[in-house]
């Protein structure tokens, strides 16, 4: 796993996000993220599909950073159990369990 830190180092913050879905894509990454709106975006779904991306996002935009990673630690058997799969998808990760909602 790479953060987008280490990926773009000080442009980081200023990454459009169908670049860095795209070179998620293209390396087959998943996407872990906290951007809940991610999937309602025209041209990042365009680029998920295109990429064949995995996501799984979180869908409280209220938790501290401890419950956003806690989420994923707790998911993380079903995250990478279905991360293996190809994509495109997106997947919603809530406190105790990862649900499917797009395609």
């Amino acid at each position: 796993m790479r953060t987008h830190y280490e990926v773009y180092g000080k442009r980081d913050e200023v990454i459009a996000d169908v670049e860095w879905i795209e070179f998620c894509g293209r390396e087959r990454l998943p996407v872990l993220s906290k951007d809940r709106r991610l999937r309602y975006r025209p041209a990042e779904i365009a680029a998920i599909r295109r990429f064949r991306v995995c996501v799984f996002t979180l869908v409280r935009g209220d938790l501290r950073a401890q419950e956003q990673t806690d989420r994923f630690l707790r998911n993380g058997d079903v995250i990478a159990a279905h991360a293996v799969k190809a994509g495109p998808a997106v997947y919603a990760v809530h406190a105790r369990r990862v649900e499917r909602l797009f395609p």
